[in-house]
């Protein structure tokens, strides 16, 4: 069963995610702010993690860059409520594998959740990049 970190401020967006993503089939968890990610990947192995960029505290970008130097291979894919083009080309530069604005389709977040993790795993099994 894949884990995937929900990393979200708005507690009714990690409930949301929480309980669908667990629907689904995956192991999820739920943490508030870019403090408590960064902790939460160190103490434990994560296959996702779904990021909002904007968070008190220490941001989202700066989760990102953080989780881009200790943990290269894990996928990140960052949510935003700002519908900034510029700051998900940012993201993406910075090494986001995804980019969603806040509201979003849950069938859709599912989908390329589903599509980066089984592309991970082939690319694993062939001995891919």
């Amino acid at each position: 069963m894949k884990q995937i970190l929900i990393v979200d401020d708005e507690v009714s967006i990690c409930d949301l995610l929480l309980t669908f993503l667990r629907r689904q089939g995956y192991q999820a968890d739920a943490v508030h702010d870019g403090e408590a990610a960064l902790e939460w990947l160190a103490a434990n192995n994560s296959d996702m993690l779904l990021l909002d960029i904007r968070m008190p505290g220490i941001s989202g970008m700066d989760v990102l860059k953080k989780t881009r130097q200790l943990y290269p291979e894990l996928p990140v894919i960052v949510i935003s409520g700002y519908a900034d083009e510029v700051l998900a080309r940012k993201a993406l530069r910075e090494g986001a594998h995804d980019f969603f604005f806040k509201p979003f389709d849950l069938n859709t977040v599912e989908a390329r959740i589903f599509t980066k993790l089984a592309l991970m795993d082939l690319e694993e099994k062939i001995g891919g990049p």
